[in-house]
């Protein structure tokens, strides 16, 4: 499991090389850093742990609110980079382990990350704004306001292979220009694993709109920090935020400030606080592993109307240890804590009624189509660990025989084999699978239907039984052993 203490390890900067278009410099313009480039290369110091929230904030957009967080499940891409001063990933492992099509994937997720530092490196980025852009037809996939009041697109291309990039580069721009901004560039991400991963930024800026800039901005931000608790599996503050931005948009609308209300008394009813450097945070705790807990929250202030209409970014990120814990606080008012000593909540949540859950209890069958192979299996583990049986320590590569790792209880060992499908609804037959005839027992567990199947040493959960396993887990041990 990875932890904040994990990503605390990594909180050292890690050196990615940066060019940057000349026609992207605009001397006369001087108003952010990039105007005061002497040269077109440069290099920058990049955090881990703000390029993986970077990349939450951004791919939330893929997902529908809900009560799962995937801030933990995004933290694995901390294993994915090698130990040195320069930011070099892992690209033969995750090829070897994961596959191209995950390979694919884990560059898109850098390739958005670092475009959004860069970004902020060249344009000071207002960080409370950063949205990624909906739509299904061709569109680019950022888009924030720069602490200059101006709004910036950004559209990233991610891959690891540089041919592949620089194909996509036209397309990029085409996508690039089908928005309105006061400034639009392209960032091309090359991650590498011999030599620092690279950003080429790409494009000259466009002219600016004229619009309600300050409006647009307040909206962009509510949009911010519903996508960012949406990554957060805080359904009820990232619906809250959808319903602020509405608000700002038209403040007469008495359904919607009716349903804001609702859901403002429900934050402030069961969310526990936290006071930290004289300000007050609003948050929920989850478990994450044996005696951690994370809390995730916001500063009081973004909660009211006017507060969040008034607020404004801090200049810096910030971390804080208070009580055995450990907090991140970011610019813009989100917290992040790493939680060891869980007595400052206990009477809080005990007061207003709560428990303490593991984040992977809110986990529904829709959470699950929409995994990847990693975090399928992270779950499955998840589910063997509730019912006491032991994850094995890998004596020999299961893998290569067909299994993806082995649980046993009370002296008896279950190879078990995963199968994850995109399109779950799909029927499949087991015998396919060649696990039929192994002499030692076998569980398959998968997301997709399962044709009968009837032999005495391989249990199948197919879909119609994972189901019931995610809302009573306890049912795993009836099934073995019963």
């Amino acid at each position: 499991m990875i932890t904040l203490e994990i990503i605390k390890s990594k909180m050292k900067n890690y050196i990615i090389n940066v060019q940057v278009d000349y026609l992207l410099i605009n001397k006369t313009r001087n108003r952010y850093p990039i105007d005061s480039l002497t040269g077109n290369q440069l290099q920058i110091s990049i955090n881990l742990y703000k390029l993986i929230m970077n990349i939450g904030t951004i791919q939330s957009i893929y997902f529908k609110p809900t009560n799962r967080q995937r801030f933990i499940d995004k933290m694995y891409l901390a294993e994915k980079v090698h130990d040195d001063d320069r930011l070099l990933i892992k690209i033969n492992e995750i090829r070897k382990q994961l596959g191209s099509e995950k390979l694919a994937k884990i560059s898109e997720d850098f390739g958005i990350g670092l475009a959004l530092s860069v970004a902020d490196y060249l344009y000071r980025i207002d960080s409370s704004t950063v949205v990624p852009i909906k739509a299904t037809n061709k569109r680019p996939d950022i888009r924030c306001f720069t602490m200059s009041n101006e709004e910036l697109i950004i559209e990233s291309k991610g891959y690891s292979n540089q041919r592949n990039l620089y194909n996509q580069k036209v397309t990029a721009v085409d996508q690039k220009n089908s928005r309105k901004a006061d400034i639009k560039v392209v960032s091309l991400t090359l991650i590498n694993e011999e030599d620092a991963t690279s950003t080429h930024f790409v494009d000259p800026p466009s002219e600016p709109d004229a619009d309600d800039i300050e409006k647009r901005k307040k909206m962009m931000r509510a949009e911010h920090y519903s996508s960012v608790f949406n990554f957060f599996g805080q359904k009820e503050l990232s619906e809250y935020y959808l319903l602020m931005m509405k608000k700002i948009g038209n403040e007469n609308d008495e359904l919607v400030v009716n349903d804001k209300e609702n859901i403002f008394n429900k934050i402030k009813d069961t969310y526990v606080t936290i006071g930290l450097n004289h300000r007050y945070y609003y948050g929920t705790v989850e478990k994450v592993g044996k005696n951690k807990y994370t809390f995730l929250g916001v500063e009081e202030i973004l909660l009211y109307f006017r507060g969040f209409q008034n607020f404004e970014v801090s200049e810096s990120d910030i971390s804080v240890e208070e009580q055995g814990n450990l907090y991140f606080i970011q610019k813009d008012g989100v917290i992040i804590g790493s939680i060891k000593n869980i007595e400052p909540f206990i009477n809080q949540i005990h007061t207003r009624g709560g428990e303490i859950k593991h984040f992977q209890e809110h986990t529904t069958l829709t959470d699950v189509d929409n995994m990847d192979v990693i975090h399928f299996e992270i779950f499955t583990k998840y589910l063997f660990e509730e019912n006491n049986f032991e994850v094995v320590t890998q004596k020999e590569n299961y893998k290569d025989k067909g299994y993806d790792y082995v649980v046993s209880r009370n002296g008896i060992e279950y190879c078990v084999h995963l199968k994850h499908f995109k399109n779950p609804k799909r029927s499949i037959r087991v015998d396919d699978l060649e696990l039929i005839n192994d002499k030692r027992k076998v569980v398959f567990i998968t997301n997709a239907n399962v044709s009968p199947t009837f032999t005495s040493n391989l249990m199948t959960i197919d879909r119609n039984l994972l189901k019931r396993a995610i809302q009573k887990p306890d049912r795993l041990t009836d099934w073995l052993e019963n």
